[in-house]
């Protein structure tokens, strides 16, 4: 008999950095095909890195940055920023392209481009306001490991995990009520009444 409940609680934006940095790292489908879906096709030759979470001290983190040698010998890096639901930061994007021209000024790849990854919801919306090279939803992501489900269970198991993100972005943020948390509050701030009644 199947257990009627979702196979994970929830999907933090880490979650889905962490499914396309893996992809990045040891999927050379992969590799050419995100290439192909921002910068071109024919571009991709050569893995040089992926890495999560790149931080830069005066301008901000690179949330994933996945960087390739294009067959005519350049190397090129994808800044990616991932959104589940929450709003961008202030001129988060400015500081993206920032942070690729310093990646040319210092010799690390000689182009770049900034890419958008988030729910095809939340790309439409208002909440979307800052403006990058390419933008590529969970929706194109879910549907190249769902074609892919019958050679690999892990394919199933990746799409499973991009649409259970995008499901979560579409029901907007539910808290859950933690009866265990709320019974010691409640009885932390009885106690706290009774020893310091002036401060309640």
């Amino acid at each position: 008999m199947a257990i009627d409940i979702r196979f994970v609680s929830s999907v933090t934006e880490r979650d889905i950095d962490l499914l396309v940095l893996e992809e990045l790292s040891v999927n050379q489908e992969f590799q050419d095909w995100i290439v192909t879906r921002t910068i071109g096709p024919n571009s991709f030759s050569e893995l040089l890195g992926a890495w999560h979470s790149v931080v830069d001290s005066s301008l901000g983190e690179t949330d994933i940055q996945f960087l390739y040698l294009s067959e005519d010998g350049q190397r090129i890096a994808l800044l990616i920023e991932n959104k589940i639901s929450a709003p961008p930061q202030p001129a988060q994007s400015i500081r993206y392209r920032q942070r690729g021209e310093k990646g040319i000024a210092e010799g690390y790849w000689e182009d770049f481009c900034t890419v958008a990854i988030a729910p095809a919801k939340y790309l439409a919306s208002s909440q979307h306001s800052e403006t990058y090279d390419h933008e590529l939803s969970y929706e194109e992501i879910l549907a190249f490991f769902s074609s892919r489900r019958s050679r690999d269970q892990r394919f199933s198991y990746r799409a499973s995990l991009v649409l259970e993100a995008i499901e979560q972005n579409r029901r907007g943020y539910q808290p859950e009520q933690d009866e265990d948390m709320t019974s010691f509050v409640a009885a932390y701030y009885e106690t706290f009444s009774k020893l310091v009644p002036q401060l309640s």
